[in-house]
């Protein structure tokens, strides 16, 4: 049996299994996680105040960018930038992103690879921030969660096709956005 089919084997299983969704080592992971974060962030605020909680969390609640112009929100924040109600959309913009990474979790857990695909995909597209680089956050992940797709072994010239489509088009937007960032040219309709 080969890696595909024995990852595709795994994953219905998970599905099917009278597991369900909370098993012992996902509660201690969390459990950890949790406390580890709570735990960090606790140790810096002794340290640093609140100074640290601004500029580690809520900061990003409220920060606007007019120029990293690769969000879905650059032309509504560009719009908005001065606007009185524009912090309250700032930080409106974060529930389609919790919503579809929440919904990744519980909908693809029993793929972990894919899950982090799809999670780290949406936390990417739905940043209010976002700028080429944080494309490489989930391009990262594509190849360990092809493993388990059939397309990627029954069409590879398919995959192919698309690999240099969406290379083209980040050239392209990569070319505006250069444009628009760094030397404030009005490119703003061909983004």
């Amino acid at each position: 049996m080969d890696l595909t089919k024995l990852a595709q084997n795994k994953a219905i299983e998970a599905i099917y299994s009278k597991k369900g969704f909370f098993t012992k080592d996902r509660l201690v992971f969390t459990v950890v996680s949790a406390g580890t974060f709570i735990g960090l962030t606790y140790f810096f605020y002794v340290i640093y105040g609140y100074e640290f909680l601004y500029e580690a969390y809520l900061y990003h609640f409220i920060r606007k960018d007019h120029r990293h112009n690769n969000s879905v929100y650059f032309y509504l924040i560009y719009q908005l930038f001065d606007a009185p109600n524009s912090t309250t959309i700032a930080i409106l913009t974060f529930l389609p992103q919790w919503g579809t990474l929440i919904a990744a979790g519980l909908l693809f857990y029993y793929d972990l690879w894919l899950c982090l695909l799809i999670q780290t995909w949406s936390f990417v597209i739905f940043n209010k921030v976002m700028t080429a680089q944080y494309y490489l956050w989930y391009i990262l992940l594509l190849p360990i969660a092809a493993i388990n797709s059939k397309a990627i072994h029954e069409r590879p010239r398919l995959i192919l096709f698309w690999a240099i489509m969406y290379t083209l088009g980040q050239i392209n937007w990569g070319i505006q956005a250069d444009a628009f960032e760094t030397h404030g040219a009005a490119t703003i309709p061909q983004i």
